[in-house]
């Protein structure tokens, strides 16, 4: 989350997560935690108003893909 707070404008997550997966190595194995960290980001992104209200149904709608692909895990 530190990249979050530099001066630099945010363009891509993908580039967040490669980060984040080079400082930790393997701490993203699976389908299920990439979209669980997809979903955090984008939450902590909207919260902190890195993200506007444009974006919100966007959001909404990924959550709900999202709970759905993960229901029962």
């Amino acid at each position: 989350m530190e990249l979050l707070h530099q001066p630099a404008p945010l363009l891509e997550i993908s580039g967040y997560l490669t980060e984040l997966r080079k400082q930790r190595n393997n701490s993203i194995q699976t389908e299920h935690q990439y979209l669980y960290i997809h979903q955090v980001i984008l939450v902590y992104l909207k919260k902190t108003k890195f993200l506007d209200d444009s974006v919100t149904p966007y959001l909404e709608a990924f959550t709900k893909e999202y709970v759905a692909a993960t229901k029962g895990f």
